[in-house]
């Protein structure tokens, strides 16, 4: 007849798995494991090392941020397109004025039919050259005004460029500390995950000895299941803040590590 394990046996086994794995997560921490990694987008961090310590300064990352991110590129566009229309504004006003030259031939004679005034005073051969002038009255009541305003929208686009600065610091403050935090529980999840991982191990071959009853390896199944779902969710939420991070800065976090 076999004995029968008590609750109290069952726990003290289950913390022995628990110690087990404590030691073999010492070892796993060795130098030879280091270069240990999530997915092949992070395969130049180290997981085990916290991505504060593997980064160039936030001050840093935020002046890539301003040279690089998409959003601030849009802007200076818009921005240069205000500035070579203040530009083009202020040379309007040539619009109206026409240089001319013309050449014909003929005797020396004066013109003496046409419909214009002038037409009597002109010759009929040679070269005539001059400048035709035709400025509105907007162009010179309104001109001032005009080239103001192509002024002030150049203005406008940089005011602009400092307010979506602004927002690019605040919003890169929260995405950084997001990833710090979102690795640092990630960290914290896949060694509870591992942990069960063991306890289950153990609890399997326990119950094929017939230590452990179906029962409590269902709820250790149970438990390892739990910390795989926060595990797999932690993994999760620290590739989002990954990829926010370098969608916002503008370029790949590689390129911003310390050297």
């Amino acid at each position: 007849m076999k004995h029968r394990l008590s609750p109290s046996h069952y726990v003290f086994g289950w913390l022995f798995g628990l110690t087990v794995f404590s030691n073999l997560t010492l070892m796993a921490q060795s130098p030879a494991s280091k270069g240990s990694v999530l997915v092949s987008d992070t395969a130049y961090f180290d997981m085990n090392k916290d991505l504060t310590e593997q980064l160039v300064p936030f001050d840093e990352i935020y002046q890539a941020a301003l040279r690089y991110s998409p959003l601030l590129q849009v802007q200076n566009a818009v921005s240069d397109s205000k500035m070579e229309n203040y530009r083009y504004t202020k040379v309007l006003v040539l619009d109206n004025i026409y240089p001319f030259v013309n050449y014909s031939q003929g005797n020396q004679t004066l013109v003496a039919t046409g419909t214009n005034p002038t037409d009597g005073l002109q010759l009929s051969n040679g070269t005539r050259w001059g400048v035709n002038v035709q400025i509105p009255l907007t162009s010179i009541f309104g001109r001032r005004n005009l080239v103001q305003q192509a002024k002030a929208d150049y203005r406008v686009t940089q005011a602009q460029k400092g307010v979506i600065a602004l927002a690019l610091k605040r919003e890169l403050i929260v995405i950084y500390q997001n990833l710090v935090v979102a690795q640092r529980t990630m960290q914290v999840r896949l060694r509870d995950e591992q942990v069960t991982l063991t306890a289950y191990r153990v609890a399997e071959v326990e119950t094929q000895q017939g230590k452990t009853t179906p029962d409590q390896l269902a709820h250790i199944s149970n438990a390892y299941t739990v910390t795989k779902t926060y595990a797999e969710r932690a993994r999760g939420d620290f590739m989002i803040s990954f990829y926010d991070l370098e969608a916002l800065v503008g370029v790949p976090l590689q390129s911003l590590m310390l050297k």
